[in-house]
């Protein structure tokens, strides 16, 4: 008979011992997954700003060409992107098309930047702008 509840206590402990293992997996990996979210939120986020320097830095080129060459279509070029956590390229897609007006250009600058799906960004900006007097003839 003593053998019996010494038995029943250690597969008790067992049981036990395998529910507090089972649950503190669970939690470590809820926790690593949030943490991953929290790092590819922070991710974008660092490179926001850098998309928006990229996309004012590819207005003010295509601008000078323009002034150059009134005929100027546009472009499409690479550009590398760091951050803290990553680092990746962006697609840079310049185009240019005549506005309303006989000496007005309009200027898209089309941006993707990302290595995965979940973490492309895309980012449109569009500028028309008035060609100098010189460049009409």
């Amino acid at each position: 008979m003593k053998r019996c509840a010494i038995d029943d206590r250690n597969g008790f402990v067992s049981v036990l011992v395998l529910i507090a293992m089972v649950a503190a997996t669970m939690i470590a990996m809820a926790s690593l997954t949030h943490v991953a979210q929290q790092t590819r939120r922070e991710s974008g986020k660092a490179s926001g700003p850098q998309i928006d320097l990229l996309s004012e830095a590819a207005i003010e080129l295509a601008k000078i060409r323009l002034a150059s060459d009134a005929n100027y279509t546009g472009e499409t070029w690479e550009a590398a992107l760091s951050s803290n956590m990553q680092s990746g390229s962006a697609t840079v897609v310049v185009k240019v098309s005549p506005g309303e007006e006989a000496n007005r250009r309009e200027i898209q600058v089309d941006i993707e930047a990302g290595e995965s799906v979940g973490q492309t960004i895309r980012q449109q900006r569009t500028k028309t702008i008035t060609l100098p007097e010189s460049e009409e003839e």
